[in-house]
């Protein structure tokens, strides 16, 4: 049994000493792949005028998709996309906001998305990424790298939602609390 032990090991430090010394080449792609993918988590709000607080009546929904990109420096992919727009709709989006607080209670803002040109042609309202080199306002001002890693605990808390403003409802028409992709 011992002999058997020592030959394994033999084996195992010979390989691993060869590797080490470039003899043997790793070319599996699953190994390859593996260590260059990039950690992902998906995150996701239901807008409806009913979250609102207090709630409003609208004609409008839309689901916002986060996906945080684990990789140093961290990144917060957002895609915001809402039904019910038209060309000649009344509702024209005027901002749409992230901001810091709990199911049916209003919050701080603690980040403006910016509003892409054409929305109301194709429903997508907001894309983009936050970093780390990213402002943030409120409690998150200032915080320089550390801003977005609190961001991403009170989403991970559920004390983050997004709102869309729009002329009709200039204090909000849409809302969604932030919450892990099923």
């Amino acid at each position: 049994m011992v002999a058997i032990l020592n030959i394994l090991m033999f084996c195992f430090l010979s390989s691993f000493l060869l590797l080490l010394a470039g003899w043997i080449e790793i070319t599996d792609p699953a190994l390859i792949s593996a260590s260059t993918q990039v950690e992902e988590e998906g995150f996701m709000a239901i807008l409806n005028g009913s979250e609102v607080s207090p709630p409003v009546s609208t004609n409008l929904s839309g689901i916002a998709q986060l996906v945080l990109e684990k990789s140093k420096p961290l990144n917060l992919n957002y895609n915001v996309t809402i039904t019910g727009i038209t060309n000649n709709n009344d509702n024209n989006v005027t901002s749409v906001h992230l901001h810091n607080g709990i199911r049916g209670y209003n919050g701080t803002e603690i980040k403006e998305l910016k509003i892409l040109p054409g929305y109301n042609e194709n429903g997508i309202v907001a894309m983009g990424n936050l970093s780390t080199s990213d402002s943030f306002s409120s409690e998150l001002a200032g915080k320089g790298d550390l801003a977005l890693n609190s961001l991403i605990q009170y989403i991970g808390n559920g004390e983050v939602y997004l709102d869309v403003h729009t002329q009709d409802n200039p204090h909000g028409e849409l809302r969604g609390q932030i919450f892990p992709s099923p």
